[in-house]
């Protein structure tokens, strides 16, 4: 399978302007795209353990995991370039921001869209569907049925 970030490379030069990458500066074009690649990665796996099929989605949902994307791969970049800083944690603070955002589902149309549209697909159960059906089983409590 070949390597897929939700953003690229000029997304995260764009981000670091004065971090200029080459491959003999610290750290290495290619590995601020191993970044881009590592991030995306572990957001496919926290879209997939939070019940959502990553396909090709809405543009408002995308712009959002591009971004997502981007503070990632930056915050990485920006720690190898700086090794000794901690600047780069705020950036990092941001990205876990937007993994807990897609665990909550509140990242913007990451719902399936109209007109066939495919999308990041929820999980779905009779559960989930009829939250307001009673599954317990009744009780008889001081002669009441609860």
């Amino acid at each position: 399978m070949a390597e897929v970030g939700f953003c690229t490379l000029d997304d995260v030069e764009a981000a670091l302007p004065k971090i200029g990458l080459s491959e003999s500066s610290r750290p290495t074009v290619t590995d601020a795209e191993g970044y881009v690649y590592d991030i995306a990665a572990e957001m496919r796996g926290v879209l997939a353990k939070a019940g959502y099929a990553v396909v090709q989605t809405d543009p408002d949902a995308l712009q959002s995991l591009r971004l997502i994307n981007v503070h990632g791969a930056a915050a990485l970049t920006e720690k190898a370039a700086f090794p000794g800083s901690d600047q780069w944690r705020n950036t990092w603070e941001l990205y876990q921001l937007g993994l807990k955002s897609i665990r909550t589902n509140e990242v913007y149309n990451l719902t399936v869209s109209g007109g066939g549209t495919e999308a990041l697909v929820p999980p779905r159960s009779y559960y989930t569907s009829n939250p307001t059906v009673n599954l317990g089983p009744r009780f008889k409590v001081n002669e009441q049925q609860w």
